[in-house]
């Protein structure tokens, strides 16, 4: 194992596209890297001193290079799951207003519909709806369910439809809610729990969508449902709580080693000799093993115990080279390389060519880094020379970034102008002119220039919303409306960022609902083989074919509005 199998490994993890699975591993490799690199240094320590008792040369090998990279990694790796974090709340968040939005309406529908057709179409709609919302905030989604099955149970018992249906389709439904039930029993069998609790939102979901059963078989079924789901989410709950306790333990013992730690620390001043040093670095290889042997805690416990562990074993081995370095005047030759780069940093300062320069100036530090500290009478006076030449790059360089953050702020007041344009724009009688005068206000808003990123968002939104206001005031069919308003969405979809990642989301988006809704049409086919030949059935069998007809129809569109959205 080396420095750079780490480095690869956690270029994998970073190139992962989910990063909120991996975080746990991405620390672990953390762990493990310091723990190695501690390690190599160590030993890099105990040549040097063997070197040195035998008269012999030693060049050391030093890992501050590998150090940064990772640590430069690691942070991308931070930034990037932070965001991914951030944007899940976000979602879910929203998530959650849906499906609050969902539950008035259906309240509406039990509460004030009477034309059971309406009623009927309407509850599906939700539902239908329902199913597309993903996932709420972990501490609602019992409770909202839970007013969700409530409120589909109160709907199913008002409506009289389930008298026009055959006892098979009670029975049937009772057979598919009964197979639900045993798929949630059998999730107590499932080892990992976010597959777990991701099966059980899928059957909660499917359970919602069964019709209705005989009303003397509901409260067992319904009560068999609710005990099921009951055991899933103590099941889950356990784990949780059981998983806390167990990382609480790890920080008490690794608490311990802190303390055995400490007392050697604070005794290394008394520490004269070269064997004492190695008796005590033994020990402190010890506690460094028994560390890594003990199992991660809660995170914020943990980096404050890893912190404080890594700091008193810092403390001893800054202490332990202290004392081999006091041995020999060492210091000269390092004394000329640090000269030699306050020399190119001098030379390079005054530079413009702002990326050039700053990967020369990242690299005089890391050499910088890897001669080493040239002295306590040395060091602080030298590194304030070179420190004062990169300060003075890099504020010019900084103060040119600023000049384009403000060229950017004054990029605000176009964009402001034309979202104004789009608002006030007036329609004429001639709808390819007003289309294709649209269609200009979206190219100029492409050729504007580019703005700051805290009023991207913004200004993309209100852009959108005015234009979209302009195309649905646009006198045409609204079926060729609503594709002139997808197009709009996908040319705006097309000039902002990450546009590949969020045009494949509306495509699969568009063809998971187009097999949605061409099963269901299958199913609804079937079922009218299923219907007798009487008055009352004809009816039905006629209600039917105009929810098939219907369901030929979205799916024309829906392939409309994907072959509008181009290929990336």
């Amino acid at each position: 194992m080396d420095t750079q199998s780490f480095i690869t490994t956690l270029e994998k993890l970073l190139a992962e596209d989910d990063l909120i699975s991996v975080g746990r591993d991405a620390q672990e490799l953390k762990g493990k890297f310091y723990d190695f690199i501690l390690e190599q240094e160590r030993k890099e320590q105990v040549k040097e001193l063997e070197a040195k008792e035998k008269k012999g040369d030693y060049s050391p090998v030093t890992f501050d290079e590998a150090k940064d990279q990772f640590k430069v990694l690691f942070l991308e790796f931070q930034s990037k799951r932070k965001k991914q974090l951030e944007l899940v709340k976000i979602l879910e968040e929203e998530n959650l207003k849906q499906k609050k939005s969902l539950l008035l309406k259906l309240k509406t529908v039990i509460e004030e519909e009477e034309n059971i057709g309406s009623a009927f179409s309407a509850q599906k709609e939700v539902h239908e709806a329902w199913k597309k919302i993903g996932d709420i905030p972990r501490s609602k989604r019992d409770d909202i369910q839970k007013e969700y099955s409530r409120l589909m149970e109160l709907f199913f018992y008002n409506i009289n439809i389930y008298r026009e249906l055959k006892e098979h389709d009670y029975q049937r439904n009772a057979q598919l809610k009964a197979e639900k039930i045993s798929q949630i029993q059998n999730l107590l069998g499932v080892k990992s729990i976010k597959e777990m609790e991701s099966l059980l939102r899928e059957y909660q979901n499917d359970w919602e969508g069964i019709g209705p059963v005989p009303n003397n078989e509901w409260e067992k079924i319904k009560e068999s449902y609710w005990q099921s789901v009951k055991a899933v989410y103590e099941k889950i709950n356990a784990y949780y709580n059981e998983r806390r306790s167990a990382m609480i333990e790890n920080i008490e013992r690794k608490q311990l080693l802190i303390d055995e730690l400490k007392l050697i620390t604070e005794k290394s001043d008394e520490i004269d000799s070269q064997k004492q040093w190695t008796s005590k670095t033994e020990q402190i290889k010890a506690l460094q093993l028994k560390w890594k042997q003990i199992g991660f805690g809660p995170k914020k416990e943990n980096e404050a115990v890893w912190k404080e562990f890594r700091s008193h074993c810092d403390l001893f081995f800054e202490k332990r080279s202290a004392f081999n370095k006091a041995i020999e005047d060492q210091y000269a030759g390092l004394v000329k390389q640090k000269q030699a780069l306050i020399e190119e940093a001098e030379n390079l300062k005054n530079s413009t060519d702002w990326d050039v320069s700053t990967r020369k100036f990242i690299s005089l530090q890391k050499e910088w880094k890897k001669i080493g500290n040239a002295g306590p009478r040395n060091e602080n006076k030298l590194w304030r020379q070179f420190r004062k030449k990169c300060d003075f790059f890099f504020k010019a360089k900084d103060a040119q970034i600023a000049n384009i953050e403000k060229e950017k702020e004054q990029n605000v007041a176009q964009y402001q102008e034309l979202i104004k344009n789009v608002i006030d724009f007036q329609k004429s009688d001639d709808l390819q002119a007003d289309t294709k005068a649209l269609k200009e206000f979206h190219q100029a808003y492409k050729e504007l220039g580019p703005l700051p990123k805290n009023k991207f968002s913004e200004i993309n939104k209100a852009f959108k919303d005015a234009l979209d206001q302009q195309y649905e005031s646009l006198d045409i069919a609204p079926e060729k409306k609503e594709l002139l308003l997808f197009k709009a969405k996908i040319d705006s979809i097309s000039s902002g960022n990450n546009r590949s990642v969020i045009l494949q989301k509306e495509k699969t988006s568009l063809r998971k609902n187009i097999d949605k809704i061409t099963s269901n049409m299958l199913q609804m086919e079937r079922n009218l083989s299923f219907f007798a030949n009487s008055k009352g059935a004809n009816k039905l069998k006629e209600e039917t074919q105009g929810k098939i007809n219907a369901m030929e129809e979205e799916i024309n569109k829906l392939k409309r509005m994907l072959k509008a959205i181009p290929n990336e």
